[in-house]
């Protein structure tokens, strides 16, 4: 039913109806970041994470672009796969579809700056943030002073 392809550095998403060209480089780096972080997660868990990449873009301490926030050494997986062969074809296109409502949206329902996969335990790094929310093994997180 839908297809998506990587061509030239643009994003081809294609449904039964019609076919949309996203060459907006905000989504193509928010949908790797999705698709890295997220594989096999639901669509709201997934948001949520397109979410913290977007809560970042919007705050002074990280950089003002979705590609500078995604490229962020040691941040997103996108940041090292970038580049990679998608191997899941359809959570690519999911992901392509959640980064698009959750970009186009405006709508943040958390305010989350961070996340981390519970079941790998709470790093060093995060012991000083505040948990704003949960979802799956996702544990979502910002500066205690927000």
């Amino acid at each position: 039913m839908s297809v998506t392809s990587l061509i030239a550095g643009t994003l081809m998403l294609a449904t039964s109806a019609e076919a949309t060209l996203i060459s907006n480089p905000d989504i193509f780096c928010l949908s790797h970041a999705i698709y890295w972080e997220t594989r096999g997660v639901e669509a709201q868990g997934a948001s949520m994470v397109g979410e913290v990449v977007l809560n970042r873009v919007e705050h002074e301490e990280f950089p003002n672009t979705v590609c500078d926030v995604v490229n962020q050494p040691w941040q997103f997986a996108a940041s090292s796969a970038m580049g990679a062969p998608i191997i899941e074809p359809q959570a690519f296109d999911n992901s392509v579809r959640v980064a698009i409502d959750t970009y186009l949206s405006g709508n943040r329902d958390n305010d989350a700056l961070f996340f981390i996969n519970s079941s790998v335990g709470m790093p060093n790094w995060a012991r000083n943030l505040r948990v704003v929310g949960r979802y799956g093994d996702h544990v979502f997180l910002t500066f205690r002073d927000q």
